[in-house]
């Protein structure tokens, strides 16, 4: 049986480093994130589908992927903590 990464989003341990893409506002309005530096396994995805963490209103800190080469508007509105994020080489684009 394979260990849900977040409960309400149905992502498994063992799907992390194979998923290319995440579903539109993924971890939005999860209150329970405070540090996601796990998201630098998320190494097949490239760029954000928007909003990821709208709403994350506990995150302080997040890692992402090193594959990872766009990061789109909105994607930290509402994260009012937030501290430290570490981006990898590769990032070309951020959104408002």
């Amino acid at each position: 049986m394979e260990t849900k990464v977040f409960k309400t989003t149905g992502i498994t341990t063992a799907m992390i480093s194979s998923l290319n893409a995440l579903p539109y506002n993924t971890f939005n309005d999860n209150k329970k994130i405070v540090k996601f530096n796990e998201f630098e396994r998320f190494t097949g995805i490239t760029t954000l589908p928007g909003q990821t963490f709208y709403g994350c209103q506990k995150l302080e800190e997040i890692t992402f992927p090193p594959t990872l080469t766009e990061i789109p508007n909105m994607d930290f509105t509402q994260c009012y903590k937030l501290k430290q994020i570490i981006l990898p080489d590769r990032v070309t684009k951020i959104g408002y």
